[in-house]
């Protein structure tokens, strides 16, 4: 493809700014693993699938009882619907909250990346080479 004068001239501005660019990266599973907010949400999930396992073990009591088959089959249903809406509603708000905290996260990254002048912040994943590696700052900084 053969570029005209006024596209040569806009791709070498636009290759100007990017090289004056100021660009960090992060290491963002370190970031959210160090992450008060995810450590306290992981807990919080945790506790929860220990009830559902405790309300399971209690279930499994109730389905030995009845000598009737059909009774027996009857719970096995009743309890495995519960079983599924409860598994649901944890996961369900689990998913929610953790977006929230991805969120908070991310809107913290931006705000520490703009106070320390940074035009872009890259994933360390997608880097192979160049740039500030400031992990170790939004770490101290993030919630």
């Amino acid at each position: 493809m053969v570029m005209g004068k006024k596209e040569q001239t806009e791709n070498v501005a636009e290759n100007n700014r990017c090289s004056r660019s100021k660009i960090a990266m992060i290491d963002v599973d370190k970031v959210v693993a160090k992450s008060s907010s995810v450590k306290k949400l992981k807990a919080e999930h945790d506790k929860k699938n220990k009830e559902l396992e405790g309300w399971l073990k209690n279930v499994k009591k109730q389905i030995e009882k009845p000598d009737s088959r059909d009774v027996r089959d009857k719970l096995i249903r009743r309890y495995d619907k519960e079983f599924t809406l409860k598994k649901e509603e944890i996961s369900k708000e689990f998913k929610e909250k953790l977006k929230t905290v991805n969120e908070e996260v991310t809107s913290q990254i931006s705000a520490i990346a703009l106070k320390n002048n940074y035009d872009i912040v890259l994933s360390k994943a997608v880097v192979v080479f160049g740039c500030d590696d400031i992990t170790e700052l939004i770490e101290k900084q993030i919630k």
